[in-house]
């Protein structure tokens, strides 16, 4: 007779739906028009974040990652997620809707942007040469002359 092992913890509040929704979420239009007395002025709608996903939905954050990593379903519908939420904060920030400092900040820390640093490496080789030369008679003076010479520091 084979005993069944019992599952320990809570069930999981997992559900394919959630594919959906977290896509759906993300979705919203990053801005609004407002119309004011001349015209009308564009504003940002609020940026979507993960825990508020997880809030809404009754989860934690970190359930949002187990769930990716547990099924591959979920794991693609978050990187869809994080590329709308990439792809809103560009909109507000090319269109200036939101302050530099603040929407570079957030870039940086939420998605995989980073500041570009371009460093040129320049590959020098060298190939050494020792001679052996005897200074035993030579002066001071034409010592520090050859060694000047030897070194580069002469001219």
């Amino acid at each position: 007779m084979s005993k069944k092992k019992k599952k320990v913890g809570r069930p999981s509040k997992y559900d394919v739906k959630y594919c959906d929704k977290v896509i759906e979420f993300f979705s919203r239009s990053p801005n609004k028009e407002v119309v004011q007395e001349y015209g009308y002025k564009l504003l940002p709608n609020p940026l979507p974040f993960f825990s508020d996903f997880a809030y809404l939905i009754g989860v934690n954050v970190d359930t949002l990652h187990e769930w990716k990593k547990k099924h591959p379903e979920f794991s693609e519908s978050y990187k869809r997620a994080q590329e709308l939420q990439k792809q809103f904060l560009i909109t507000n920030g090319l269109l200036g809707l939101y302050p530099t400092g603040s929407y570079c900040f957030t870039a940086k820390n939420i998605t995989d942007m980073r500041d570009k640093q371009e460093i040129e490496e320049t590959k020098i080789e060298k190939h050494l040469h020792f001679v052996k030369i005897d200074t035993k008679g030579l002066k001071d003076k034409d010592r520090r002359s050859l060694i000047d010479i030897v070194t580069g520091r002469g001219k």
